[in-house]
């Protein structure tokens, strides 16, 4: 099933996936909150809530919940919390780490850490955002645009690859890939569509890909 809207994205997952447990490191914030609990009150997730329980607790009660429906984790520590949600889904009793009031440095640490991170031996964690574009009827996938500061050729080839599967997952068999830089001709002088332009290069007997293209 190709998935072209966030409305048809629910509904894939209500019908056919089980439901997720999200592990929420510094839960003690009302926006981080209030996603979670949507997806909680859709039937989509659970969530173990780990920060500091006396503005975790009262957050919930402003939001109309009981406090002691939600499996929750006492720690203050910023460092700490995210290590208790890194360890919870490598040990299976969570699947999804999320970010809550904390620093995103800190939260990539522990995500990133050699010893008892996520990230597998070779991987490259990379970020990809995910639009639903009504005038087009598709979805857009923009990706990297927070993880990774200067990629090189390589990585930008594994970023491509990550994006693809973030796709795939979406249904999206033959995704249709541009490299975006500052101009649509490549120039020296320019090292972003130099690589957009060896990255095509080297990918395009797998994917349907181009670039370099101006936003």
């Amino acid at each position: 099933m190709k998935i072209t809207s966030f409305e048809q994205m629910e509904a894939f997952v209500k019908g056919h996936a089980s439901r997720k447990k999200i592990a929420v490191a510094c839960a003690h914030d009302d926006v981080t909150l209030e996603a979670v609990l949507m997806a909680v009150d859709k039937g989509v997730a659970d969530a173990v809530l780990i920060g500091k329980q006396d503005e975790i607790e009262a957050l919930l009660r402003q939001f109309g919940k009981d406090p002691a429906a939600f499996e929750i984790i006492d720690e203050a520590d910023e460092r700490a919390a995210i290590d208790k949600a890194v360890a919870m889904v490598r040990e299976g009793t969570a699947d999804i780490p999320m970010k809550g009031l904390m620093h995103t440095a800190t939260f990539m640490r522990g995500i990133l850490d050699k010893q008892t991170g996520l990230l597998e031996p070779g991987e490259l964690l990379s970020q990809a955002s995910v639009f639903e574009v009504e005038e087009t009827g598709k979805m857009l996938i923009i990706s990297d645009c927070a993880v990774n500061i200067e990629p090189n050729v390589d990585q930008k080839c594994k970023i491509v690859e990550n994006a693809v599967k973030v796709a795939g997952s979406l249904g999206i068999e033959e995704p249709k890939i541009a490299m975006l830089s500052a101009l649509e001709v490549v120039n020296p002088k320019i090292q972003g569509t130099v690589d957009a332009a060896e990255v095509t290069a080297r990918l395009k007997d797998k994917y349907q890909i181009d670039g370099p293209f101006a936003l």
